[in-house]
């Protein structure tokens, strides 16, 4: 679940010093002219949320802070390619506000990161994310930007946190959940179907020129 954020002056710093010229130039034409697809997911939270116990050992789901931001900041250089890229726009969505972000820890070690989004947050996805996202309904949450670090990878982490937090949205009240997958991430849309996910449709995006936008 991946959102690319609009790039102002001081992401493009934080992506320059912490990518490749190169990379960072492959980023920036990307956004620049890009065409990309993305499956809309729906669940009710109506019924029991299951999901495959990780096959990690136990550990704890805790609202990230802010001495996690740093220490996620000093990860990023040593992560190659697309996962260096990816765990700079989770940053990126932190410091744009959305701070409704839980990390699954393992004797207080960052596995996995992942993100509710809810309603009285619509504005702040207008502002930041123009044409990318419809607004949350009420009673309902968004679950974005899920990222599991390289070495925790094939232990079952998406599933089992992406059920969780379903769990804590539907504790709070709320009776149903979205999200958008890119149409490669096959390993996402078949996690999240498991866990009871259903495609509703799928959305072409365009950017051009710095502008987002997506046929709803």
């Amino acid at each position: 679940m991946n959102a690319f954020l609009s790039l102002k002056r001081g992401d493009l710093a934080l992506i320059a010093r912490n990518l490749s010229f190169q990379r960072t130039l492959q980023l920036a034409a990307r956004h620049f002219c890009d065409l990309n697809h993305y499956y809309a997911l729906e669940i009710r939270l109506n019924g029991n949320i299951t999901a495959p116990q990780t096959r990690l050992m136990r550990g704890e789901l805790e609202i990230l802070n802010e001495e996690d931001l740093k220490w996620l900041k000093t990860q990023v250089a040593s992560l190659t390619g697309e996962d260096a890229k990816d765990l700079l726009v989770r940053i990126l969505f932190y410091e744009n506000g959305f701070r409704n972000c839980y990390a699954y820890k393992i004797d207080g070690t960052i596995t996995f990161l992942q993100w509710l989004v809810y309603p009285n947050e619509n504005e702040l996805l207008r502002t930041k994310y123009k044409g990318r996202y419809l607004p949350v309904k009420p009673q309902q949450v968004l679950i974005e930007n899920s990222f599991t670090f390289p070495r925790y990878r094939g232990f079952g982490l998406m599933q089992f946190a992406s059920a969780e937090l379903l769990k804590i949205a539907k504790a709070a009240g709320y009776a149903g959940a979205i999200c958008y997958v890119r149409k490669e991430n096959v390993n996402a849309l078949n996690n999240l179907m498991q866990i009871g996910f259903k495609i509703r449709k799928l959305v072409r995006e365009h950017k051009l020129m710095g502008f987002v936008w997506r046929n709803w």
